[in-house]
């Protein structure tokens, strides 16, 4: 198992002895923990001016000029069909860049860099995987959980 997760995401793992890691960027909805792969976040600033999208979907709050570059947000409570938050003026914007594209997520809070061993992550299953995309429409990109203890 490991070597597949390590064929198929190479440059999101690091060897640290014999051990093989994977960074995340720990961040938090409603109080729940949730991680992204480090390399693919490209900052994280605190919640700017947004401009609204006319006729996008109730989750997209708009897009920023970030630097030049017009970056579309996502409100992932909405996203998720949660509460509003709020305290939206606490709430970071984390930048991330997947295959090329890049889109901004508002998140409750950052916390941390969590250096996960990789042995410890765990396939979902098929029926995990289609009741993510059926509940929030999310697929997750290596099929990978991290155990509760560890986020």
């Amino acid at each position: 198992m490991v070597n597949d997760i390590v064929a198929n995401s190479n440059k999101n793992v690091a060897a640290v002895g014999s051990d093989v890691t994977l960074q995340l960027v720990i961040f938090s909805l409603l109080g729940e923990e949730f991680g992204v792969s480090i390399h693919d976040v490209r900052e994280i600033i605190s919640n700017t001016q947004i401009t609204p999208v006319p006729q996008a979907p109730s989750f997209v709050e708009g897009v920023i000029n970030l630097r030049g570059q017009i970056i579309p947000v996502v409100d992932l409570r909405k996203r998720f069909n949660l509460e509003e938050n709020d305290h939206k003026e606490d709430a970071k914007v984390v930048i991330i860049e997947v295959d090329d594209n890049v889109l901004g997520l508002i998140v409750d809070s950052v916390s941390e860099v969590l250096e996960v061993d990789v042995c410890s992550l765990y396939l979902l299953t098929d029926k995990q995987e289609m009741a993510l995309v059926a509940s929030h429409g999310l697929k997750t990109k290596h099929n990978l959980r991290v155990p509760k203890g560890q986020v």
